[in-house]
This record gives C-alpha cells, structure tokens and sequence, in this order.
C-alpha cells in the first residue's frame, strides 16, 4: 500500500497476476529463475516496476552495469525456491511451526508467563500432543481441504508439463497463487 499499487492491484487482473509471477518463479527450478525473471523483467508494468526492483535487490541480485555477475541478493534463490519440495510434496513453508507458535502463545495467553503458567501450558500441550500421537498410531488422518489438494495438484501438473516453457509455467502459477492481504 505504500506504493499506492492496492487499487491497481485489487482492480487489474492482468497486473496482479504480473505482481504474482515473481513469486510464482520460486515453483522453478533454482538455474531456472534467473533467465525466467529476465523474461518477466522485459515485459512488467511500468507502474509495478518499483515492486520489480524491490525483488530483484533482495531475491535475485541486481545486475552490475559491467559484464559481470549479478551482485548477491539478500536472500539466496536456494532460501526461497520451493520446486524440490512441491515435486518431492514436502511442506513448502513454515506454517506448522507458525501454527504451533500461535497455539502455544493463546495457550499462554500471554506474552511473558511466569514460570509456573509457562509450566501449565507445557503440560497443557503435551496433554494435546499425546492425543495426536494416540490418533496417528490408531490410523486416524487428519484431513485436508479439498480445494488445497486441487491446487497442490495443479501446481504440480504446471511445474511438470514438459511442452510449456518457464515463462508459461510462471504466468499459469501466477493465475493461482494469492497473495496475502495486510
């Protein structure tokens, strides 16, 4: 919001899905994000191109003016590619912990207990863990949400399609990824 691109965004979709592609490029495999990024870079909006350079400083390394290789981003490809894990189906992200923090936290229901709260909920969630564990041994699955499989699934079919190129493939990834909302 700060670059005032909220309403473009939420309002053109051919530019949202322009926004989208750069982190749709981490679905590819790590040689191939850079010469896809290029190609997206010869063809992205004007108005999203602070957006463009924002990435590029941080996660692809911005091109010295010389002949010379990239500088290093801030966060290598190898950080945030997530092609081995979506082909291997392996969590791409850190949601489990993230979710396991959040539960701890409202466990607590507080940000600094003291110690005997803090040792009330360590009690309190292993009592939880237990009962997963007894739930996995006796073959209970816990379920997914149907329209995250179909997605998995999509991605998958985009990532392997061996007629399509990388440029394609970002653009098709790009249709189905959102973005989250601040």
């Amino acid at each position: 919001t700060r670059l005032g691109l909220k309403t473009l965004y939420s309002e053109n979709e051919n530019f949202a899905q322009q926004i989208r592609s750069l982190p749709a490029l981490g679905f590819l495999p790590a040689a191939d994000v850079i010469p896809t990024f290029d190609e997206i870079k010869d063809q992205f909006p004007v108005e999203g191109e602070p957006v463009l350079k924002y990435f590029e400083e941080n996660y692809i390394g911005v091109k010295s003016r010389l002949s010379r290789p990239r500088k290093s981003p801030k966060f290598d490809i190898s950080l945030w590619n997530v092609n081995e894990n979506t082909i291997q189906r392996k969590h791409r992200t850190n949601n489990a912990v993230e979710g396991w923090n959040n539960r701890f936290s409202s466990l607590m229901n507080c940000n600094h207990p003291n110690f005997w709260k803090f040792l009330k909920g360590l009690k309190k969630e292993q009592s939880f863990v237990e009962a997963q564990v007894i739930q996995a041994e006796a073959g209970v699955r816990q379920t997914r949400n149907r329209e995250q499989i179909r997605r998995e699934i999509r991605i998958l079919n985009i990532i392997n399609e061996p007629t399509t190129t990388n440029f394609q493939k970002v653009m098709a990834l790009a249709q189905i990824l959102s973005l989250k909302r601040s």
